[in-house]
């Protein structure tokens, strides 16, 4: 797969705060949102056919198998088989770093075959969304560049979830991040006393869809 991305979206989640209010769970993630420039067209493989709400990438795949008219039908189902287990090695949650040796052993080898990065489902988003890991020389070559990030909260309680960006950030080509308050991104201070169980009102609660990716 060739990608020429304009933007790439990195989303790290760095803490979790968890607290009980009444009969309910309120939870805060902290996270940083920087952008990326891909100044050329990089070669990837693509690793994942397990993507929730995205069944056609599942279908594709099973369809650029099966034009090789020339393989035997066993040969194809396997090779759908050893898909699928790439993508739950790639995906699955893992409580030990010798969990990934599976996963390490095969992105050096797509390395070596010349490609420059993997897309493979995010465990974070519950296989919904996709990372994107590069080889290191990528960054080292400026092959991909930061420009811009953004630092806020995700709040949950109950169905119910919101984003408040706090920080605005400009990265400058030596990888330093200017960062500067970002009061457009605020949170309304009765919603903020919602997800913080202050209160059990929501300004526009009934407004905001939520969609359970469970």
């Amino acid at each position: 797969m060739y990608l020429k991305l304009p933007n790439l979206g990195v989303k790290t989640l760095f803490l979790r705060i968890n607290f009980i209010y009444r009969s309910f769970v309120c939870i805060r993630l902290y996270f940083v949102i920087s952008s990326w420039f891909a100044t050329e067209d990089i070669t990837v493989g693509n690793i994942g056919s397990t993507l929730k709400h995205a069944n056609s990438v599942l279908e594709d795949r099973a369809e650029f198998i099966s034009s090789y008219k020339n393989l035997e039908t066993e040969f194809i189902k396997g090779a759908l088989e050893f898909d699928q287990f790439l993508a739950n090695e790639f995906s699955k949650k893992i409580n030990d770093d010798n969990q990934y040796k599976i996963s390490a052993v095969y992105s050096k080898f797509l390395f070596n075959q010349g490609f420059k990065g993997i897309v493979y489902p995010s465990v974070a988003t519950n296989v919904a969304g996709i990372n994107i890991a590069f080889e290191k020389c990528v960054i080292d070559q400026k092959k991909v560049i930061p420009q811009h990030a953004v630092f806020g909260v995700s709040y949950f309680r109950d169905t119910n979830s919101e984003n408040e960006y706090l920080q605005s950030g400009n990265i400058s080509e030596d990888g330093i991040i200017e960062w500067k308050d970002y009061p457009r991104g605020y949170m309304h201070p009765l919603v903020k006393k919602y997800y913080l169980g202050e209160s059990d009102s929501h300004p526009y609660k009934d407004r905001v869809n939520y969609t359970n990716l469970d």
